[in-house]
């Protein structure tokens, strides 16, 4: 089956609010929605949505987009990682790309896909993420990692905590607080107050965000 690309955009929830939206919103209420592209330079990605609306397809297709850059890009079932290896859950060539991601320096992006489809069938969330990180192993910090779920499947802080606990991101060095000496020598860096602002953005882009899936409307 094609994919049609219906030009996505995300909104980020605040905690414990549904992922759900008034018909009555028009275009200008998602003044503050994402695009994927945005989506793409988080470390760790929760994307909620009801059933049916196309999450899987969502996943797979933006896979396939980036690996036609040249990208390392891997589409994982999450129930699939619940009761075996990553290699048993990927495709022959996934695999020999996963290996060789593990041994260069690149970013690489794995769509998790779906939270309620494993525990639909019994299956630990928490395991299969567990079971993820040691895959990744010491390449885990130069992951980027999203995972989709249905509104109704998610636990919320629970679930967030797995995450958290379990595929934690290195802090990079431009989030670290300035040295004296740099601080004397502040003007050489650049105005104090836009290097704050860079550096919230940097964490926020490095913590787990949860964004509720739609389609613009007409």
């Amino acid at each position: 089956m094609q994919f049609v690309d219906l030009k996505r955009s995300f909104i980020p929830l605040l905690s414990g609010e549904r992922a759900t939206r008034p018909l009555s919103w028009t275009r200008n209420d998602y003044a503050g929605a994402l695009s994927w592209p945005s989506l793409l330079s988080r470390a760790r990605v929760v994307l909620l949505a009801e059933a049916n609306s196309g999450k899987t397809a969502e996943f797979r297709d933006r896979s396939v987009a980036l690996r036609a850059e040249g990208k390392a890009a891997f589409f994982v079932k999450i129930e699939d990682l619940a009761d075996g290896s990553l290699a048993d859950a990927l495709t022959p060539e996934d695999e020999q790309n996963f290996s060789s991601w593990k041994s260069n320096d690149d970013s690489g992006w794995f769509f998790l896909d779906s939270v309620d489809e494993a525990r639909l069938q019994n299956k630990s969330f928490e395991r299969a993420i567990k079971r993820f990180r040691r895959e990744l192993g010491p390449a885990l910090g130069r992951a980027n990692v999203l995972i989709s779920c249905r509104v109704s499947d998610w636990r919320g802080n629970q679930d967030v905590d797995i995450i958290t606990d379990h595929l934690p991101v290195p802090a990079l060095s431009s989030e670290r607080s300035r040295t004296p000496d740099e601080l004397l020598l502040n003007p050489l860096f650049g105005d104090e107050v836009e290097n704050k602002r860079r550096t919230k953005v940097l964490i926020r882009a490095r913590t787990t965000t949860i964004f509720s899936l739609f389609a613009l409307p007409d």
